[in-house]
């Protein structure tokens, strides 16, 4: 919390010196609630608000803002048998000051950094852990630095560093060095009617597997090397890769590797059936690119529909071909004047491997249904 903190003084600084012209404020906010049933005998009731006040400076083509919000959620889960489980929880969601003009952006707090052509099953998913079937869309962020440059003809290149934190990030074996930053880059190029990327991450890893340890000794470096595509033709078609190195002994696997290849197709059926299909291969070997290592993966199929403007249907389903699991997920969804509703039901193993599964606790085990209503509100502040 104290990095929110120096974040809101900066603000309160900021408002003071260039109150006079030019500068807005919003206030804005998401509430939601759920009633749900999960297996075994499991009634589900929660609540979630976002709260987010964002601050914005613009003269001529430069852009100074910042945005801080939090995330205030608790849930009850009574087990019809004998017992009630609960949870409630306060943390900063985003708190991040930000300059941009024609060409560059600098971002520095707890922001989201997400990047890649996949969209279920992501081997780039390195700072984020977005699930395609959560309707709220929610994420916790990484405290970085971010620099991005575009250039004219639509190439960029983007730099980071990150603070290392106290939760594994996903496709994490081994906890972070605390007190050592983790630095990357990344450049985009267009390419046909498309476009390629190419990412790398570096991060000091604690060797003894202690979350919190301080001792940069015990540590050893990885390095993550990324690179995806995505292209629009009579199809979408796009491919990601991650390849992870470690330096343990050689005994040890020391290389992950992931590769993903997706495509997309809109029927013209209705007001337009969407079908996406994407395969993830994986590999954690001792040896560099050690294909016979290579894993069956997983697949996910995903249908979206809409009625019309206000009424929509999606529908995942994940199979796991090494374990022979399937994953179900539908979402209808209904847009109000002023609320949405989302009436959700899945059937799914009651261990999740998905690796983009929720951070904060995983509702979709098991069978189940849910109904969700979200609020959405903004108001600005002269």
């Amino acid at each position: 919390m104290r990095k929110a903190y120096i974040i809101l003084f900066f603000l309160m600084i900021l408002y003071t010196e260039v109150k006079p012209q030019g500068h807005s404020f919003q206030w804005s906010g998401q509430a939601s609630v759920w009633t749900g049933y999960q297996e075994p005998k499991d009634v589900i009731l929660g609540a979630r608000y976002l709260p987010q006040i964002n601050y914005k400076f613009e003269k001529e083509s430069r852009l100074l803002d910042a945005e801080i919000s939090g995330n205030i959620h608790g849930s009850m889960l009574f087990h019809l048998s004998d017992s009630v489980a609960t949870t409630a929880r306060l943390r900063p969601y985003r708190a991040w000051a930000r300059f941009t003009n024609d060409q560059l952006e600098l971002r520095l707090g707890l922001q989201k950094i997400n990047f890649g052509s996949a969209m279920m099953l992501r081997p780039l998913m390195w700072f984020d852990r977005l699930d395609a079937r959560d309707p709220l869309k929610l994420t916790n962020g990484v405290w970085a630095a971010l620099g991005r440059y575009y250039f004219l003809n639509n190439a960029n290149i983007w730099t980071w560093v990150v603070l290392p934190g106290n939760e594994l990030k996903t496709w994490e074996i081994y906890p972070s060095v605390m007190r050592l930053p983790e630095l990357g880059l990344r450049s985009q190029f267009p390419l046909w009617n498309g476009e390629i990327a190419f990412s790398f991450h570096h991060r000091w890893v604690d060797s003894l597997g202690g979350i919190g340890n301080n001792d940069a000794v015990s540590g050893f470096g990885e390095q993550r090397y990324g690179i995806d595509g995505k292209w629009d033709a009579a199809l979408g078609i796009w491919f990601e890769a991650s390849y992870t190195h470690n330096n343990l002994p050689s005994n040890q696997p020391t290389d992950l590797q992931l590769i993903a290849i997706g495509t997309d197709y809109t029927f013209k059926l209705g007001n337009g059936l969407q079908l996406t299909y994407e395969h993830l291969f994986s590999s954690f070997s001792a040896a560099p690119f050690g294909l016979n290592s290579f894993s069956a993966g997983f697949s996910a199929v995903a249908l979206h529909y809409p009625f019309s403007l206000f009424d929509r249907v999606q529908i995942y389903s994940y199979r796991d071909w090494d374990r022979k699991q399937q994953y179900f997920f539908a979402n209808y969804q209904h847009q109000f004047n002023k609320f949405t509703l989302h009436l959700m039901a899945w059937a799914n193993p009651s261990t999740y491997l998905i690796p983009s599964q929720q951070q904060d606790s995983n509702l979709y085990t098991g069978k189940g249904f849910q109904l969700m209503i979200v609020y959405n509100h903004a108001t600005s502040l002269k």
